[in-house]
This record gives structure tokens, C-alpha cells and sequence, in this order.
């Protein structure tokens, strides 16, 4: 009985350092969420980004072609009392719903690295070039920030 009782001690000790882990890892993370909006969509629209309760979705407002470039704004915004640190956005690129992508090394970031100071306000520009060859439809994708679990989807409709 007593081996039983330092077992289930020992198991019990352990399950709190996980709970205690899971919340100090939480915390950390909400620390570093931040807002997302679009550069043409207003603060007070509904496609903010909400610290994470909700996907913004970019598009490229102008219907491409092939052998053209497109391009969006995106405001990140750190509400909080630290700065990021540095960062990037990177992608896996976009896809149709027929399954044609639009492969990454197509879609660059301007400027390419950022790092916002506390409660402050930056502009990132997000290209996109439509090779030859692409097949038309609506192309959509998530662009992130890995470090600060920021995740935007970028669309873009593209014709022949």
C-alpha cells in the first residue's frame, strides 16, 4: 500500500508540472498575438484578426494574368508592451479548387524581415506573380509568421 501511495504521488506530481507547463506555454503565446487587417478594410471591420480568434483573409483586388503582378497591404499591429523581435512571413503557396498551385517562390514579402515595437503599427506589402502557364481560377492560401502564431489567407483569382 505505502509503494502504491508514492506512485500515485509521484504520477500526480507529475500531471500538475504538465498543467503547469500547458498554462505558462499559453500565456507566453497570448502575450505575443497581434492584429492583422488589410490595408483597404477598416480597424472596426469584422476581418480583423482578433488575437488569433479568426483567419484574416487578404485578396488581391485585381483579377490577374498570366505573366502579371498583384499585390495587397497587410497592417500588423503589437498591441503589446514589448516589441516582436525579428520575424518573417513565409508560405507554402496557394492552390485552386482544382488542385493547380501557385508554388511559393512566386509570392514575396516587402519588406522581407520585420520587428514591431510595442504598441505600434507596421505595413508589409505581399506580391504575387502569375507565371505562364497558370491555369485560371481562385488561388488561396495561408501565409504565417510562425514565431508569433500570426496565419492570414491570401487569395487572388487569376484568368487567361
Amino acid at each position: 500500500m505505502q509503494r502504491f501511495r508514492t506512485d500515485a504521488h509521484e504520477v500526480l506530481d507529475i500531471v500538475l508540472d504538465m498543467i503547469n507547463l500547458s498554462i505558462n506555454a499559453v500565456g507566453g503565446l497570448s502575450g505575443r498575438a497581434m492584429n492583422i487587417r488589410s490595408t483597404t478594410i477598416p480597424k472596426n471591420s469584422d476581418n480583423n484578426n482578433n488575437n488569433g480568434e479568426a483567419v484574416t483573409e487578404l485578396i488581391v483586388a485585381e483579377i490577374l494574368k498570366p505573366e502579371t503582378f498583384g499585390q495587397v497591404g497587410m497592417l500588423v499591429e503589437n498591441d503589446n508592451e514589448i516589441a516582436t523581435g525579428k520575424f518573417s512571413f513565409v508560405t507554402a503557396g496557394l492552390l485552386n479548387a482544382k488542385g493547380d498551385r501557385l508554388d511559393a517562390k512566386h509570392i514575396s514579402f516587402e519588406p522581407p524581415d520585420l520587428e514591431i515595437a510595442a504598441h505600434d503599427v507596421e505595413k508589409i506589402t505581399i506580391k504575387v506573380f502569375i507565371p505562364r502557364g497558370t491555369a485560371p481560377g481562385q488561388y488561396s492560401g495561408v501565409i504565417q509568421a510562425r514565431a508569433l502564431q500570426l496565419r492570414v489567407l491570401l487569395s487572388v483569382q487569376v484568368q487567361t
